[in-house]
């Protein structure tokens, strides 16, 4: 899988998180809450973020596999490039009302993280990045239906001699 490869599917990846986060946000989050096998819950808003990402990946990507938390009793892909999703990190803080839960959605090659995709759904902000390209934060407008970018840099290393921020 190649960067340029990655790059031009940041778009439509970064619509697919977009899309999981709005069928996340039209669920109800006062209803049945279920549990997997490991105890940990799931939610009707899980099962459709993933659906919608399933969905949108086998038209993006057909070919390649993909690794979900909510379909994970299918094994680790054995590909040299998969996509690696949870569709809704932060289950029991979407139960509880607040609002920091994130679609997560991530392509893997040759072992490596190439590009990443954070959604925050109902902030309106979405993180994505590709390796060799840099990073952006998204700012979503409330209707969804665009948004605007702005590059993410890491602060400078400090003078010899000056305190470290961490």
């Amino acid at each position: 899988m190649s960067r340029d490869d990655a790059l031009a599917w940041i778009a439509p990846l970064t619509d697919l998180v977009l899309r999981a986060g709005a069928a996340i946000l039209a669920i109800d989050r006062t209803g049945q809450v279920d549990h997997k096998a490991d105890g940990s819950p799931v939610t009707a808003a899980d099962l459709a973020a993933d659906r919608v990402i399933a969905e949108g990946l086998a038209q993006i990507a057909p070919d390649l596999p993909t690794l979900s938390e909510e379909r994970c009793t299918q094994g680790r892909p054995q590909a040299r490039s998969f996509f690696v999703i949870d569709p809704l990190d932060g289950t029991k803080e979407y139960v509880a009302g607040r609002d920091e839960f994130t679609v997560n959605l991530a392509l893997i090659s040759d072992g490596e993280p190439l590009l990443g995709i954070v959604g925050a759904p109902a902030l309106g902000v979405v993180w994505r990045g590709l390796v060799g390209h840099g990073a952006e934060r998204l700012t979503v407008t409330p209707d969804g239906a665009s948004y605007t970018t702005a590059a993410i840099r890491t602060r400078p290393l400090p003078p010899p001699g000056q305190p470290w921020t961490v």
